[in-house]
């Protein structure tokens, strides 16, 4: 799975918060897994904490999908759910960028070395939110590149 911003933000609670099913459960949903292989997040929040709490943000002000119940924003926060059977994942962020700081795809890099999850960041030099040109292709060949060494399924020898 992979996205950008708060696409991202939701392929890292994919990620980070998945699980392999309740089998008790009646509801069939419920009882198939939800997690996935791998994850690419373009500069993605990954600590919403700090943006629910504060009514007076911008982000609060600005992003309706921010208001909601303080309590649930450490369950929101991918940072937050970090564990060792985490899906191998690729950030990939601007150093300029001033919507999502860099520093939220820093921190989770370090959750993910703390519990030896495979995971890389990609820093795209005077970058801001939002890839073009240039840096967009640079993105998606290294989204690309992590699927296919993630995703494809390796031969077998003879």
């Amino acid at each position: 799975v992979y996205g950008g911003s708060a696409g991202g933000h939701l392929s890292l609670m994919l990620g980070t918060a998945s699980d392999k099913g309740n089998l008790a459960s009646p509801d069939p949903i419920l009882r198939t897994t939800d997690r996935v292989s791998a994850v690419v997040a373009y500069y993605p929040p990954t600590d919403l904490r700090p943006w629910v709490t504060d009514v007076n943000s911008p982000y609060y002000k600005n992003y309706p999908a921010l208001r909601f119940d303080t309590k649930q924003a450490a369950a929101c926060s991918p940072l937050l759910q970090v564990t060792a059977d985490d899906a191998p994942t690729l950030l990939i962020h601007g150093d300029k960028d001033k919507l999502v700081p860099i520093e939220h795809s820093e921190n989770i890099m370090r959750e993910f070395k703390m519990h030896k999850v495979q995971a890389d960041l990609l820093v795209i030099k005077d970058a801001a939110h939002g890839f073009r040109d240039e840096d967009a292709q640079r993105a998606d060949k290294a989204t690309v590149e992590w699927f296919q060494a993630h995703l494809q399924k390796k031969k077998s020898s003879p």
